[in-house]
């Protein structure tokens, strides 16, 4: 049967991580690099995509950022 709140449940952590990769790209952890965030569910897939982050936006991040992407996070 379907659930709509199942999508909406498993959509919950993909959002979460987008924002915050957003944050970072936007470079506003560099204009506040005292600024703690806490993200839940051991960081919403955030840890296992650190290293696809890097690839794709490493030419970005040196240009536009003063850390990388997962430095910053």
């Amino acid at each position: 049967m379907f659930n709509p709140n199942l999508i909406q449940e498993k959509g919950w952590h993909a959002e979460v991580a987008v924002h915050i990769l957003r944050l970072a790209l936007s470079g506003a952890l560099d204009r506040h690099p005292r600024l703690k965030l806490l993200i839940g569910h051991m960081g919403e897939c955030l840890p296992t995509m650190m290293d696809r982050v890097e690839r794709v936006f490493s030419s970005y991040s040196r240009t536009h950022l003063d850390r990388n992407a997962a430095r910053a996070i």
